[in-house]
């Protein structure tokens, strides 16, 4: 039993911690066996390589090494069973150890990558292998620990016993039949992923399993792979060389370890930390979270691997980090007392935003609702329907596309007989669908929005087409279906749907909105906005308030001539490049209007696409990432007050009585609107960050304003000091100027003042 859970929270990161009452938290849980089927031996354990259940084997020689790039590998998800690769190594050279006798000491070395969280952790046993006897060997498991995305130089010794050592009766070339290699053994919701630089490169694509080598010399003798999509598990033999092409084998039952920390059936312990808030001097803290669990053993069967998880988790942005604590059970060395401390350390950026604002940012919202009134055709007669220039609309149940009905537009004399319905709104964007034939005569059908503009012809074939057109609607409501062109000719439609293609998205400058499906940046669809003929093209929401501080990041690229440009308003936030590349966006901006816009800008006739756009309200500033400090003395310290220039009539003078810190602080005293400032350090355009202290002198009132006189803080009249926090979009150069308003011969005080451009981290 646990009878003790300790939590707390150590600061080497330098700041000052302030705690709220939301949220992380630590759990201890105990994770069900995880079943590898190793025998004991007084080699070590010894197991066949065909029967390591819970735990895939992939064996592949590859000679190169995969470049040290994070972009040359891809990354493997929570639920993969594991991956191992090998290479041969030399044990003492070729024929220095006569066949049947046993090696000692063997040592085997490689670099392991560990990427996910700021702080990654993974179990991960040592595998030998002699291909000619394809015998196996499992060595101790070893905890993998370091930060994400760094590399770490691994040893596994082998018999350590200069009497015992490896069994293997077939080792005249040693260099050719003994391969090493690392299996991951997964459990406790395993996030961390490990990578080697021998290591096959492996795809793991949602429509599919897929994978490539950089082997060039030997084709792989077994994979297995866990497809993301269904979690079926795949044999994968046929490797073929220089090509990446594999074959798919029948699928092959695997035991799959209990995820105990998702779960959390067999939860043992939980507590609860608040969040850890800082003031801004400490941009990244390191948090260090310790547990300390007295006089718990860790037993089970003979072959099995009894794991413990230290799990933390945190609400904002998410993230989840694992430490194991392991005993290989019914073996006395590998049993483990877990009487001691043990430390999980995460980098903490604080992230104090509010929720999504965007509605279908990541454009994957299906269409709008159906426009269309008896689309089927299947309601009895065509009250739904308005029939024109002489046409005769009825129901034909001779062949319909599906159903029992089809609509019939049959021409009685008219110059343009038609069928219509007014549901549609005149600039919005629509997506037709549906099925049309003619009367294997002379007639066509025919689709037309209000203003007769052609949106698809068909031929006068009696067989079924498909329509399927996205357009914007001009002119008006109506969507016309057009008929014969010839006495007593007729057309039929059927199966017909009219849909908006981006509801969620206001249109402005009569774009063409669509959604793509071909190679969107992430998902199954981006938002691609269509020039028309009016400049810029556009789609927008009503999701800012004006003042407030707002993130943005996404994915965009433009073709055609046309750039990806966001507006807020009137005024440019971000502008992109006319690439098929998909680029980056990420900025903060001050809204000075309710509307965020996206555009495709430029000239020509193209197109600009968008992706997993995302805009949150920035509610806490302290998650920002600062520039360097622009101010000269704002820290109020040095003697005299060259760093600073008098407005008007100001009088700037060091004090000393009572400072905020320190020994000094910076006095404006003087007229109406006098004040303190420092030329030409701001940039227009860009966010800053202000913070500082400021009093009065009892009478007066401390402010910070623009240099046009525009407030940016007002503090109170008071004696004490009054901290200011800030953001702001500079206008002038000079904006940030320190006054007050008053009589002559009244004082406001400021001191410890920082102003620092502000991005996102």
């Amino acid at each position: 039993e646990v009878n003790q859970l300790q939590v707390g929270i150590e600061n080497s990161g330098g700041g000052d911690f302030r705690c709220t009452s939301i949220a992380a938290e630590v759990w201890l849980a105990a994770i069900p066996a995880t079943t590898i089927n190793l025998l004991p031996t007084a080699d070590g354990y010894h197991q066949d390589e065909a029967s390591i259940v819970g735990a895939a084997t992939a064996w592949q020689a590859v000679d190169e090494a995969v470049p040290d790039d994070i972009t040359s590998y891809v990354a493997l998800d929570a639920d993969t069973l594991g991956i191992s690769a090998y290479s041969s190594f030399d044990v003492g050279g070729a024929g220095s150890v006569p066949a049947g006798e046993r090696i000692s000491n063997v040592e085997v070395r490689c670099r392991v990558r560990l990427d996910n969280l700021p702080h990654s952790s993974a179990l991960v046993a040592s595998l030998v292998r002699d291909t000619a006897a394809g015998e196996t060997y499992v060595g101790r498991p070893q905890l993998l620990e370091g930060m994400g995305g760094t590399w770490l130089d691994v040893k596994w010794d082998f018999c350590t016993s200069p009497h015992t050592g490896l069994p293997w009766a077939s080792l005249a070339a040693v260099t050719t039949n003994l391969e090493y290699g690392f299996v991951v053994l997964e459990g406790a919701m395993l996030l961390s992923r490990v990578r080697t630089q021998v290591q096959t490169v492996v795809d793991y694509r949602a429509a599919s399993v897929d994978a490539t080598s950089t082997d060039t010399t030997t084709a792989a003798d077994a994979m297995i792979l866990r497809s993301k999509t269904d979690g079926t598990i795949y044999g994968v033999t046929e490797f073929s060389i220089g090509t990446g092409g594999y074959a798919v084998a029948a699928p092959e039952t695997v035991t799959i370890v209990n995820k105990a920390a998702i779960a959390l059936d067999n939860e043992i312990y939980r507590d609860r930390v608040d969040r850890i808030e800082y003031d801004g001097t400490a941009v990244s803290p390191t948090v260090d979270y310790w547990c300390r669990v007295p006089k718990e053993v860790a037993r089970g069967g003979i072959g099995e691997l009894a794991l413990w998880a230290e799990i933390f988790w945190s609400p904002v942005p998410g993230e989840t980090g694992t430490k194991f604590l392991y005993a290989l059970s019914n073996h006395p060395v590998q049993t483990r007392h877990l009487n001691d401390v043990h430390f999980y350390k995460a980098t903490v950026t604080y992230w104090d935003m509010g929720a999504e604002l965007l509605v279908d940012g990541d454009a994957e919202d299906g269409p709008g609702p159906e426009e269309m009134t008896d689309g089927s055709m299947e309601a009895v007669g065509v009250v739904a329907w308005t029939a024109g220039a002489g046409a005769a609309l009825t129901k034909s149940v001779v062949l319909p596309h599906s159903g029992t009905q089809a609509l019939r537009i049959t021409d009685t004399g008219g110059a343009t007989p038609r069928a219509s319905q007014a549901t549609l709104v005149n600039g919005t964007s629509y997506r037709f669908y549906g099925w049309a034939r003619g009367d294997g005569g002379t007639s066509i059908p025919r689709v037309y929005d209000h203003a007769l503009v052609l949106l698809w012809a068909g031929t006068s074939s009696a067989a079924w087409q498909e329509v399927d057109v996205t357009f914007m609607q001009t002119g008006g409501v109506n969507i016309y279906l057009y008929g014969a062109t010839s006495a007593l000719g007729w057309v039929e439609f059927d199966d017909v749907s009219v849909m908006g293609t981006a509801p969620a998205w206001t249109p402005g400058n009569s774009p063409l909105l669509s959604k793509q499906t071909g190679t969107p940046y992430g998902g199954l669809q981006s938002l691609r906005i269509t020039y028309t003929g009016v400049d810029p093209p556009e789609a927008q929401q009503t999701i800012t308030t004006i003042g407030s501080l707002y993130f943005v990041s996404g994915w965009a690229r433009g073709h055609g001539g046309k750039v990806p440009r966001v507006s807020d308003g009137g005024t440019i936030r971000w502008t992109g490049t006319d690439s098929s590349v998909w680029q980056p966006l990420s900025f903060i901006y001050m809204a000075t209007s309710t509307s965020f816009r996206v555009q495709a800008f430029g000239g020509g006739n193209g197109d600009a696409e968008w992706d997993n756009v995302s805009v949150r309200e920035i509610l806490s500033y302290d998650f920002l990432t600062h520039g360097s400090e622009l101010l000269t003395d704002g820290s109020m310290e040095a003697v005299g007050t060259v760093a600073w220039t008098a407005g008007g009539t100001a009088v700037l003078t060091k004090q000393t009585t009572n400072p905020h810190t320190g020994t000094r602080l910076l006095r404006v005293a003087g007229a109406v609107t006098d004040s303190a400032y420092q030329a030409a350090i701001l940039s227009v355009g860009v966010v800053y960050r202000v913070t500082g202290w400021a009093r009065s002198d009892g009478t007066n009132t401390p402010t910070v304003d623009t240099f046009a006189g525009a407030a940016l803080w007002t503090g109170i009249v008071s004696t004490l000091w009054q901290p200011f926090d800030f953001v702001f979009v500079a206008a002038h150069v000079s904006d940030g100027l320190f006054q007050w308003g008053a009589g002559a011969g009244a004082y406001v005080e400021f001191d410890d003042v920082s102003i620092k451009a502000v991005t996102v981290p």
